[in-house]
């Protein structure tokens, strides 16, 4: 079995969290929230994984305005 890389760990924590909140999340706290649930992870190492979730998932993540992340399943 293989295991998986940070960086998609990571990308699938924020749309675990994006799933949590239906009016999206800003980047800094999307960040913030990975980065408390793993002290051990580099901040930048979470930037680089989700500074363009909707590029990387365009059919689930929308990017309504600058720095804040929706899904497109809660998008009205």
């Amino acid at each position: 079995m293989k295991t998986q890389t940070l960086t998609v760990r990571i990308r699938e924590k924020a749309l675990e969290l994006l799933e949590e909140y239906p009016d999206g999340l800003n980047y800094s706290k999307l960040r913030d929230i990975i980065l408390a649930t793993d002290h051990s992870i580099n901040p930048k190492t979470i930037h680089s994984a989700i500074w363009n979730l909707d590029a990387i998932y365009p059919d689930k993540v929308n990017k309504p305005s600058k720095g804040l992340f929706i899904l497109l399943s809660h998008k009205e």
